[in-house]
Order: C-alpha cells, then structure tokens, then sequence
C-alpha cells in the first residue's frame, strides 16, 4: 500500500494489520467443527463437509497489495490452506481470483472454468470444468453453470461460473457475483443453502434505500427455493465508497426476504467465525 493510500483509505490499513486474529478464528474453527464454513473475506470460503476441506475464491487481496498476506505471514497461510482437498474458481476478478494463494499451494488442486485456465499460473495443479461440467471428489458432487455477472442488458462485466456442490445432505448453492437479476438460476434441484452476494446497483451504494433493487435480491434468491440464505460479500474494504456494500445494506435484502416470505432463514455470516451448516 503507498503512503497515499495508507492515509486516505485507513481502514485498509487496520484491516492488514488485524487479518491474523480473523485467521486465527478460522483455525480454530477448522480444527473443532465439521460440517461447516468461514469466511476468509468479504466473499471467499473455507468449507469442511464430512472431513473434506475445500474453499472458493481463496484469496489475500484487501488490501490489493497483499499485506494482509504478509502481516499474516506465508507459512501460516500455507499451513492451512495446504490443507484443502480442492479450491473452486468463480472468475477473474481481484477480490475472488488471487494468484499469490495459487502460488502458495500449487499441489492443492484448482477446479477452474474454462475462461480462467489460461489466468492461471505455471506450476499450479489444475483441472479445468466445462461451462455445465461435473465433477465429482471424495463423495463431493461439483455442478458447474454459468454466472450472471454483467450488467443487464449490457457487455459491462465478465464471464463467471457458479457452482452447486453437493456434499452429504448439503446441496450449497453458490451463483457468485450476480449483475443481472432478471435471470434465473437452473434447476437443480431443491438447494439447503444459497449464498447469495449482496450488490444493488452499479454506483449505487449511497443512494440507500438503493431502488427496488433489495427486492429484485430478494425475487432471485427465493426463485431457487433454498432452505438457508447467506448475504455476503460485505465491507470489501479495497472498494470505493460508492460501490461497497455494508451490514446495512445486506439488512435491507433481509427485509425483502422476509418481506416476501416471513418464514425465510437468513443470515448475515461475519468474516472468521463458525458458521454450522
């Protein structure tokens, strides 16, 4: 981080500075509870299901430079990210795809969609899943489809894949960064849990309540009939002010859920902390 950044974006730095405790939390974690997740950042995971470890979007870059990584320190990363039995790719953005972590564990293997394999760096174990590709590790059943991650009607985004992993009695569904709601995700059977990322509008952060985009959340999360929704990808720190989404502007997804359905089950997960499935 320059010396500019460091004053005008200050929680950038105390972010960096206090990773290692939210870290800590997830070791821990791992090492007491199965059959759950952590977030490692605004909207990157750490799952263990039935003793399987594997994450998605691993990454260290709030702040862009990686000084979380290196407060934290690399061996420390490298201990416990070593230990997923597979890491799963959603697209080329800096806050989901990080090439330092890919660097940290190449013999962890990377199940990466096919417009990401040639962003991927040399030495990596890699295997790369079609656009509507299945694969299966250890009993887990990973349904590849494609994302919605450009802004209706418009070339404004990138190519993203989202995945349905079924592990066990846990069938998570997790469609990424959604642009365009006015999609529908496929039908792949009832999901037990959706993580679904919050966003309400290009530019749009300050202009709460945010338009009718809460409830346009809230019409495609409950178009997959899950039984658990997750808001995420909240207080991404590297972004401007305009543009990042807080715990309040999850609430007002929340209130549109349950607005439409006063039965739903959602929840707003913290970064670091045990999160039960």
């Amino acid at each position: 981080m320059t010396r500019e950044e460091n004053v005008k974006y200050p929680v950038l730095r105390r972010y960096a500075e206090r990773y290692g405790e939210i870290f800590g939390d997830i070791e821990r974690g791992l090492a007491r509870t199965d059959d759950a997740f952590w977030l490692m950042g605004a909207a990157n995971y750490i799952f263990s299901t039935g003793g399987v470890r594997w994450a998605v979007d691993p990454m260290f870059t709030t702040p862009r430079d990686h000084s979380s990584l290196r407060a934290l320190g690399e061996e420390r990363a490298k201990k416990l990210l070593s230990t997923m039995r597979f890491m799963l790719l959603t697209h080329s953005h800096a806050d989901h795809f990080d090439p330092e972590v890919m660097r940290l564990c190449p013999d962890v293997e990377w199940i990466v969609p096919e417009h990401l394999a040639a962003m991927m760096p040399e030495g990596c174990r890699r295997t790369v899943i079609g656009e509507n590709g299945v694969i299966e590790r250890e009993g887990i059943v990973i349904r590849a489809f494609p994302g919605f991650h450009y802004d209706a009607g418009t070339t404004h985004g990138v190519p993203e894949t989202g995945y349905m992993v079924e592990a066990g009695a846990h069938r998570i569904l997790m469609p990424a960064d959604v642009r365009d709601y006015g999609n529908r995700l496929p039908d792949m059977g009832r999901a037990t849990h959706l993580f679904m990322h919050v966003w309400l509008g290009r530019a749009n952060a300050l202009n709460y309540p945010c338009g009718d985009y809460p409830d346009q959340v809230a019409e495609f999360a409950l178009s997959a009939r899950p039984e658990k929704i997750y808001l995420t990808h909240l207080m991404e720190a590297a972004r401007v002010p305009e543009d990042l989404w807080t715990y309040a502007h999850a609430g007002l997804v929340m209130d549109a859920l349950l607005a439409r359905d006063p039965a739903c089950d959602v929840s707003i997960p913290l970064p670091g902390k045990t999160q039960r499935l």
